[in-house]
């Protein structure tokens, strides 16, 4: 079982926030990072 980083609480599988506090799992933060990624990459071609 997965637990949030900010607070401690369970977190169910899939689940992209805590319920508890708000805070992004990592799954949901790395898929947030790679749209940023990708985002400044396109704005550098351009």
């Amino acid at each position: 079982m997965k637990y949030c980083e900010n607070c401690g609480k369970s977190l169910k599988e899939g689940q992209k926030y805590c319920e508890n506090c708000g805070t992004a799992t990592e799954s949901n933060r790395e898929t947030f990072n790679r749209i940023k990624r990708a985002e400044n990459l396109n704005k550098r071609k351009k």
